[in-house]
C-alpha cells in the first residue's frame, strides 16, 4: 500500500464534493483488496454525485448506490 497515494487522494476526497478523489480512493481500496468496504463507502460518496463509474463500480461489485 503505498500510503502517500492514499494520503493524497483521501485529503482530495474529504474537502468538499470531488467525486473524482472519492472514485479514486475506492478503486485504490479495491486494488489493494484490503478492506472492500471502505472501498463500496467511497464508491457510494461519488455516485451519490452522479459520477459514472462509481455507479458502475457499485454495481459490478453487486453493491447499490
Amino acid at each position: 500500500m503505498d500510503i502517500d497515494i492514499y494520503g493524497e487522494w483521501y485529503l482530495k476526497a474529504e474537502k468538499g464534493d470531488n467525486s473524482d478523489a472519492q472514485y479514486q480512493l475506492g478503486s485504490l481500496y479495491e486494488d489493494e483488496g484490503e478492506n472492500l468496504d471502505i472501498a463500496v463507502h467511497w464508491y457510494r460518496k461519488a455516485a451519490a454525485q452522479g459520477f459514472a463509474k462509481a455507479k458502475a463500480s457499485l454495481k459490478r461489485l453487486g453493491y447499490s448506490e
